[in-house]
């Protein structure tokens, strides 16, 4: 553990934010879920104020409304605005459940100082270190309350950023660059394959019509099993002595194999693995196989690292697809 927090980089500029990490910070040895929903109101803040320096209106919108309204202006890269809203939610689930773990509230505040480094560089036009987020000291409660008081302290304080507002939008060419900054600063969030699958693949399958859980849908760790009437998308399917990523099921019938990628890796385009994975799959009692092309028992097999299609890099985002047989299959538009 480090003796000074990793969110350090915002005490001078941002001591609200700050002051709210170190809260989530502490509460993290206290009580997870109050961590996890300080984290959410962390990223609350930081919203409000990038809205604020933008010059954009919020009022009278809701968190995910305001998330969806920076990311379509392109203030919020894609990624960013996937963490927003995977905190978000995170922190909606502990404030309504209470049952979080340390596991999460850990998690969690990965992503906030992943959040927070991105801002700051965005917005001071910085640059920090490339480093992993580590875990301060363990905080007593009479530091939590400490902290509580400072953090009301300085809400009560209204902080006047007029004059960095009117530097940051004083001409088109600054608007620009800080885009720029943004979209440079947000290339450098390296997540694993695992967070590209919880924060973006996960979401856009269960948006296309499929029941989509990695963690708790998935063959190799609760031996789930598709279901009559049911659209779902199975992770760690056996092909063989291998696991696919995905399996997608309509009703018992097995219509296509997904191949998952980390955010920042190109997508292939021969689809080699799927193909293995289509060539192993073998039926048994528990589902059917709708035809055979070749060597291959499966029709449709993707490659996808989660990130939005763009024709001019198109191993490096979006999806790509191999249909072994042209037959309809719906609700998949990944």
């Amino acid at each position: 553990m480090a003796t000074v927090s990793s969110f350090n980089f915002l005490k001078d500029s941002y001591p609200v934010l700050y002051n709210q990490a170190r809260l989530a910070e502490s509460l993290y040895f206290i009580d997870a879920s109050s961590s996890i929903t300080k984290s959410r109101l962390l990223c609350e803040k930081i919203i409000s104020l990038i809205a604020e320096l933008e010059e954009e209106s919020i009022i009278d919108r809701t968190q995910i409304e305001s998330i969806q309204l920076l990311t379509n202006k392109n203030i919020l890269p894609e990624i960013v605005g996937s963490l927003f809203h995977s905190i978000r939610k995170s922190g909606n689930k502990a404030t309504h459940t209470g049952e979080s773990s340390r596991q999460e509230a850990l998690f969690i505040l990965k992503k906030v100082f992943t959040l927070s480094k991105w801002f700051f560089e965005t917005y001071e036009n910085d640059y920090i270190e490339d480093v992993s987020y580590i875990l301060p000291t363990e905080n007593s409660t009479a530091d939590v309350e400490q902290l509580n008081e400072k953090l009301n302290q300085l809400t009560l304080q209204i902080q006047d950023y007029q004059d960095k507002i009117t530097i940051l939008n004083q001409s088109a060419q600054n608007i620009r660059s800080r885009r720029e900054k943004s979209v440079e600063s947000a290339g450098r969030i390296n997540w694993t394959e695992l967070e590209t699958r919880l924060e973006l693949i996960d979401e856009q399958l269960r948006q296309a019509g499929w029941e989509c859980d990695t963690l708790n849908i998935n063959y190799k760790t609760h031996k789930t099993l598709p279901q009559k009437g049911k659209n779902i998308a199975i992770a760690e399917w056996p092909c063989g002595s291998k696991y696919a990523d995905y399996a997608l099921f309509i009703g018992l019938e097995l219509y296509g194999l997904i191949e998952a990628k980390k955010y920042g890796t190109d997508i292939s385009t021969d689809l080699h693995q799927s193909k293995i994975y289509a060539e192993k799959v073998v039926a048994d009692a528990n589902f059917s196989i709708i035809d055979c092309w070749d060597n291959y028992k499966v029709p449709f097999l993707f490659s996808t690292n989660g990130r939005k299609y763009l024709e001019q890099i198109k191993t490096k985002s979006g999806i790509t697809e191999q249909i072994l047989k042209i037959t309809i299959l719906l609700f998949l538009t990944v």
